[in-house]
């Protein structure tokens, strides 16, 4: 499965996370192409914290900004 991904550390990850995958793939169309959307706290679990997204692309996506291929 390919998919883009971003990772944060910030006091609020999990927004500061969507907000940038939202950014990047809402001018795309991916979220209403019925891309699925994986996220998990990552470590370290203290202040601040992260929390990562990973959206399923297909590859004729290519990717720019923060947000990296898995």
């Amino acid at each position: 499965m390919r998919r883009a991904h971003i990772h944060v550390l910030s006091e609020t990850p999990e927004k500061d996370a969507w907000k940038k995958m939202e950014a990047w793939a809402k001018p795309k169309g991916l979220l209403e192409k019925g891309a699925r959307v994986f996220g998990r706290n990552t470590y370290p679990t203290d202040n601040p914290h992260g929390y990562e997204f990973f959206l399923t692309v297909g590859r004729d996506i290519e990717l720019d900004g923060d947000i990296d291929m898995r």
